[in-house]
């Protein structure tokens, strides 16, 4: 997607962000969406991904039951939390154990509200967990 290094994006992409809003003040959360482009969670990894030092990625996972509910997600027989932990493997997060070297090059923690996510992502990902409550 990007036609250049994800590091000179970053620093064209912040520019570029100011000046639009300092030109186009947001007047509601509907304006933003309409006139500035979102980031996904991929974009965000490979920015991270291309950062010295390491970056580290914290997540506050969102209703993932609700997600799971969509039709699109059980049609691909498959859950949030997997389609999330693929995307944090393929930039190179979620792969080693706590603490190691490797973790300490693309640290990542993963909080949630819903204990059953959390279960469920203690068995695929030794990355630390922690519960939201309230």
């Amino acid at each position: 997607m990007w036609a250049m290094d994800p590091k000179e994006k970053t620093e064209v992409q912040i520019a570029e962000s100011e000046v639009a809003v300092a030109e186009n003040p947001p007047t509601s959360e509907l304006a933003d969406a309409a006139v500035y482009a979102i980031a996904t969670l991929e974009d965000l990894l490979l920015m991270t991904t291309a950062a010295e030092p390491p970056v580290g990625v914290a997540l506050h996972i969102q209703a993932a039951s609700w997600h799971n509910s969509l039709p699109a997600i059980s049609a691909a027989n498959t859950t949030f939390e997997d389609i999330l932990l693929g995307l944090l493997q393929k930039h190179g997060y979620a792969t080693a154990p706590y603490g190691t070297e490797a973790w300490r090059s693309r640290p990542l923690y993963i909080m949630a509200f819903e204990a059953g996510s959390l279960r469920y992502l203690a068995n695929q990902t030794s990355a630390p967990l922690t519960q939201v409550l309230g």
